[in-house]
């Protein structure tokens, strides 16, 4: 490694990105990014009234040109901040191994990817949960329809109820659903569930609620599980852990080859994708991995989606 020079690696890169496969992060399938936009800028931003149209005047009479279309659109602005972390492996590290010392190299690389991701993660959360976001497209589930009261909720009815929602604010069938751990718990063994599931089920094949079964039920294309953790506790204090993604729900469409200017509930812009950089410090004798991202994730369409929270106690 060249003394001083910093440099993009592509070999860690690619590490980096097969290791992200291994953990429990959602970001990228919620939020897909849009690369190689400016660093900071004018999004397209859809909102109900932009994407439903009133009664259209289309009539054009011989000779004269056609009436506009009633389309139209409104902007947000977005702002690409870089989110980094670096990692050293020491002179020392080196010399004190017992292994091989690229196991070294492979542990910085692993942490600054998945402390990098966790912000991703945090920040998507913070978007895509947020009742505020999603101001008049959100319902506080009363105690009777939490889907962990067995004997009195539907979560077929609660999530068709949302699932209509979209369709009348966004002209979009809902493709997906977005719940933390917690509620894909609770869902997992609802008897609803399982009686939905448990169709073609056999003893030697029970019905078993995994997201593919859960989503087929559900009538959407993924069920999509934030199973992340964070540290909740202040620094010092004893760790403690708990779920990036809450206790809510978030029935959705999810555009699977987003553009600037299709409609999908939420997306990253993103100005430079995630990299690996390395280079040699001689003052203190170590070799640093740095993991980072220029990216900004911002709901585009809230009426494409809608927020259930309190989905259980």
């Amino acid at each position: 490694m060249a003394t001083g020079t910093i440099r993009a690696n592509q070999f860690l890169t690619n590490f980096a990105i097969a290791y992200s496969q291994q953990l429990n992060f959602i970001a990228r399938k919620v939020m897909p990014p849009l690369t190689n936009v400016p660093y900071s800028g004018l999004y397209h931003k859809f909102l109900t009234k932009d994407i439903i149209s009133r009664i259209p005047n289309a009539y054009r009479a011989p000779g004269t040109p056609a009436n506009r279309s009633p389309f139209e659109v409104s902007y947000g602005s977005f702002r690409c901040e870089n989110i980094a972390l670096k990692e050293p492996v020491t002179y020392e590290d080196r010399k004190n191994t017992t292994g091989n010392s690229l196991d070294l190299v492979d542990a910085a690389v692993r942490q600054v990817t998945e402390t990098v991701l966790l912000d991703y993660e945090m920040q998507a959360a913070a978007q895509m949960f947020s009742a505020t976001v999603f101001s008049g497209y959100t319902d506080a589930l009363g105690a009777a329809d939490r889907f962990d009261n067995y004997e009195d909720s539907n979560p077929f009815v609660t999530v068709q109820a949302g699932k209509t929602a979209v369709l009348k604010t966004s002209l979009k069938q809902a493709n997906a659903l977005v719940m933390g751990q917690e509620v894909f718990d609770q869902l997992a063994y609802h008897p609803d569930v399982l009686a939905k599931i448990s169709g073609g089920a056999t003893n030697q094949n029970p019905a078993v609620a995994g997201e593919m079964e859960m989503a087929k039920a559900f009538g959407v294309d993924q069920v999509i599980v934030g199973r992340g953790v964070y540290n909740s506790a202040n620094k010092g204090q004893t760790a403690t852990g708990a779920f990036i993604w809450g206790k809510k729900l978030l029935v959705c469409y999810i555009d699977p080859a987003p553009t600037i200017k299709s409609v999908s509930v939420a997306k990253t812009m993103m100005a430079e994708d995630f990299q690996v950089r390395d280079w040699y410090d001689p003052e203190t004798k170590s070799d640093w991995y740095e993991a980072g991202m220029y990216i900004d994730p911002v709901v585009v369409a809230p009426g494409a989606g809608y927020l259930l929270t309190t989905v259980v106690n």
